[in-house]
């Protein structure tokens, strides 16, 4: 039995699995009958009618994977336009090659394979077309696994576009532009294509945002709207409705309209580099944060989980295609902050008033162009020789004299918090000591880059400048205020 005829017959029997309804359809936790969501694939950037079709195809064998097949179907039908929003399944090529896989003529003789369970090949019906695509691709596998010199994939890619010859004959990718272009652009799109939700800084909470995020893939863009799909409805989000239910689903309360969702004070404010999964970015044409007029979730470093526009569902789509436009990234902590303190938490200057708020503008020594704490001078009596308090139990992590800050000290407190107090007149603690909240660590001032004396208090998740969230807020979220 040839291979050609062997991969049929394991296609055959994927249709008849497809088509019978074997294996794919599983029970929801609501019992409702849904379709298996595939690991790995972004489904939302699939056609609906052909994801089954995709999913079994990038299956037939071990050297081709879903994302593969359904970025080589972008490159043949769109040019490797993601944004594509739907897959034509009529077109001839200027060399003859015919339907959504773009086969000529003499090759679907050779490889053609029933996709759509009607017992004939069809180079015009897209589940034939797709389905002989992976045969191929297979079949490709024996003529070309033997040139190290790419990845097998790249070589499946050159050989489909350029001929399996070609690839023997310069015993890799050949030099053409045009198969260079083609294997390069599907390797981009696969990984676009590929949904790789990871951890890091943003810890759990960041990956409990993607997972409820991704329960709405599919939802319909609806302008206004801020709910889910149901039994009895469709739902429907804008692109600021899907982040605020998302994050109010996980216990933390939102503004509604997307710049407020970034410029509130509550998140910490990070670089595009840093990114991870669950964190907020938003979209400015202006370049400005009140310019802001798009938000979507981070998924990975190339993609974000987004209600587009009307006409398009919730999907995950590749940050590039924003480009161009600013992006301005924040970072949310779940309720309480989840900064592994313990013991009770106190202000660290009693009797006191804000003066400066934290992400305030204005002339403080910060390139980003915000207030990275809150300012807090006495509201009777001199400032200069307040009492400075630990606000939760920790241990001194620095106690130094720093340029901008003058004195100051940061605590540590948890492994996600630090507090940090600056432009002291001096500090009575050093490094390592153990403390507790409410014990008197130093003495208001006005010491480095200060103009009068007052305590710039911060609140970081890490011990170093930048790693801020908003002190008003952990404050609040632990029954203090300087309202």
């Amino acid at each position: 039995m040839t291979v050609v005829r062997i991969l049929r017959a394991m296609a055959l029997l994927m249709v008849l699995v497809m088509t019978t309804g074997c294996s794919i359809l599983f029970k929801g936790d609501d019992g409702e009958t849904v379709n298996m969501e595939p690991v790995g694939l972004n489904t939302s950037l699939i056609p609906e009618q052909y994801l089954d079709i995709v999913m079994r195809a990038g299956k037939l064998c071990p050297e081709i994977s879903p994302e593969m097949i359904a970025a080589q179907i972008y490159q043949e039908v769109a040019g490797g336009n993601l944004d594509a929003k739907e897959w034509p399944t009529n077109l001839t090529s200027p060399a003859g090659a015919k339907g959504i896989a773009q086969f000529i003529d003499s090759t679907w003789a050779a490889y053609g394979t029933d996709g759509s369970g009607d017992n004939k090949a069809d180079i015009w019906n897209p589940f034939d077309g797709i389905l002989s695509m992976a045969v191929y691709d297979c079949e490709i596998v024996q003529y070309v696994k033997d040139y190290g010199s790419a990845d097998i994939q790249s070589l499946i890619l050159a050989a489909y576009n350029s001929g399996p010859g070609a690839v023997e004959y310069y015993r890799g990718i050949p030099p053409y532009p045009e198969t260079q272009k083609y294997v390069k652009t599907i390797k981009k799109n696969m990984e676009l294509l590929r949904v790789a939700v990871q951890g890091g800084p943003a810890g759990d909470f960041g990956a409990r945002v993607v997972a409820e995020a991704r329960k709405h893939l599919g939802v319909p863009y609806r302008w206004g709207g801020e709910s889910p799909k149901t039994k009895n409805s469709p739902g429907g989000f804008d692109c600021s409705g899907l982040v605020k239910y998302v994050f109010g689903k996980l216990g933390v309360k939102l503004p509604r309209v997307a710049n407020a969702q970034i410029m509130s004070e509550t998140p910490r404010r990070i670089d595009a580099k840093d990114a991870m999964p669950g964190d907020l970015v938003g979209i400015s044409p202006d370049g400005s944060m009140k310019g802001i007029d798009h938000i979507g979730i981070v998924l990975n470093s190339e993609q974000i989980i987004e209600a587009p526009k009307p006409g398009l569902n919730v999907r995950i789509a590749p940050i590039s295609w924003y480009a161009g436009k600013t992006k301005f990234y924040v970072r949310y902590t779940g309720p309480g902050g989840g900064d592994g303190a313990s013991g009770a938490k106190v202000a660290p200057l009693t009797g006191a008033k804000l003066t400066n708020g934290y992400h305030a503008p204005g002339g403080y020594a910060n390139p980003n162009g915000w207030h990275t704490g809150i300012d807090l001078v006495m509201k009777n009596g001199s400032t200069v020789g307040a009492q400075i308090r630990a606000v939760a139990d920790g241990e001194v992590y620095s106690a130094t004299t720093n340029g901008s800050y003058g004195n100051q000290v940061i605590l540590k407190h948890g492994a996600k918090l630090y507090s940090q107090y600056a432009h002291m007149l001096r500090f009575i603690v050093k490094k390592g000591q153990k403390v507790k909240a409410g014990q008197i660590i130093g003495y208001v001032g006005d010491s480095g880059n200060s103009h009068g004396a007052h305590l710039h208090f911060e609140i970081r998740t890490g011990p170093n400048y930048g790693d801020d969230i908003s002190p008003s807020e952990w404050l609040k979220q632990n029954g203090l205020s300087y309202g």
